[in-house]
């Protein structure tokens, strides 16, 4: 088995079953849950993300292009979907990243080079997922990249196909 990495982007209630959540996130959870579950028995390093925004998030860049509040800091939306907070409170191998658009640029702090294969999973996946994705790939180019599309969901299942589409034409390997 290769050293490898899950990251999970944005599975928070806004995105799953709230203001942006549709019936493909909810239905895409328990791909996330199997996924997280696997890493778990193998004792791998899980992150995720969390979109976190404040008061002002409307009068910003994100916000006049996306005005629809969402993930607002310490609200039910913001938490992480009730099916995989266990992981969040016990699981000691992961880590938490809260980031207030929807790419972390940090990602060169994570030391994702000590992995072979970076796997991705999220919400939503035209935006937060692509972003991050793109900044990863940049900092790490020669380290593969996956995205697992039935563990993944967009704001409309259009958004979503295109984002896979482009994830090919970038070099990520799309699995199911």
């Amino acid at each position: 088995m290769s050293n490898r990495v899950l990251i999970v982007i944005d599975a928070q209630n806004d995105f799953v079953s709230g203001v942006l959540g549709s019936e493909a996130a909810k239905a895409a959870i328990p791909n996330v849950r199997a996924l997280i579950d696997e890493f778990m028995e193998n004792n791998e390093v899980i992150i995720f993300t969390m979109d976190t925004h404040n008061k002002d998030y409307l009068n910003t860049y994100e916000g006049k292009h996306l005005p629809i509040e969402h993930c607002m800091y310490l609200t039910d939306g913001w938490v992480i979907d009730k099916r995989l907070d266990d992981v969040i409170i016990n699981y000691p191998n992961r880590v938490l990243i809260k980031k207030e658009t929807f790419g972390y640029t940090e990602w060169d702090s994570c030391e994702l080079d000590k992995y072979d294969e970076i796997i991705v999973c999220g919400f939503c996946s035209s935006i937060c997922c692509m972003a991050n994705i793109q900044i990863i790939h940049a900092f790490y180019p020669e380290i593969p990249i996956k995205f697992v599309e039935n563990a993944s969901a967009g704001l409309s299942e259009e958004d979503h196909a295109a984002a896979c589409r482009i994830m090919k034409d970038c070099q990520i390997e799309v699995i199911s």
